[in-house]
């Protein structure tokens, strides 16, 4: 998918989701198990150069659907995703 408007307008789509009256994200979050979404990095920070729309994202269950989470959190907020994965049972290198 291709990104309409760049990071900040994705992040501008995802909390117009979180603030929407439908509470579109909190029925995303519902549906995937999601405990805590947090955006950081450049475009929180409202940086000129920021190129992406970094998200984290805790989870109730243990295997969550990680790949569906983000395919509706791109259709949303009309960006593309590219994808890290960790998990607390995953070494950090």
């Amino acid at each position: 998918m291709e990104s309409a408007g760049g990071p900040s307008r994705g992040l501008q789509r995802l909390r117009a989701a979180a603030n929407g009256a439908d509470g579109e994200l909190a029925r995303i979050c519902r549906e995937y198990g999601v405990r805590l979404l947090v955006a950081f990095g450049s475009v929180v920070r409202d940086d000129p150069a920021a190129n992406d729309l970094d998200l984290a994202a805790s989870f109730v269950s243990p295997d969550p659907n990680v790949l569906g989470l983000l395919d509706e959190l791109a259709t949303v907020g009309s960006f593309a995703v590219e994808a890290g994965f960790w998990s607390p049972g995953w070494p950090l290198r």
